[in-house]
């Protein structure tokens, strides 16, 4: 699979997975892995979520939902997932990792 379309489909998952959450208003992915053009923004992927009224349900949904996105469909195999849901500029540069630092307002 070619890099855009590996990125093509992290993002649609993405988006899907969490436009299905009531109470989101919007999903931006801003970011090294929206401006680099290859893989190597898959362990940055700056995710900001913001939704009518911040509450623990929809914190916990939107990491579960994203912890579901199929990277074998992405053309990623052999890869895991890991949501950095602190709020902190944690970096995890781990081989084939991919990191979704998950903001949430």
């Amino acid at each position: 699979m070619k890099t855009s379309q590996t990125k093509n489909e992290i993002r649609k998952q993405l988006f899907e997975k969490l436009s299905k959450i009531d109470g989101i208003l919007s999903t931006t992915l801003v970011g090294s892995f929206v401006d680099k053009k290859g893989l190597d923004g898959i362990s940055d992927i700056d995710t900001i979520v913001v939704c009518k009224k911040l509450s623990k349900e929809i914190y916990f949904k939107c990491i579960s939902v994203l912890e579901k996105i199929n990277l074998e469909k992405c053309g990623l195999n052999g890869y895991k997932i890991l949501i950095n849901s602190t709020f902190g500029p944690l970096k995890f540069d781990r081989e084939k990792l991919v990191v979704i630092h998950l903001m949430i307002y």
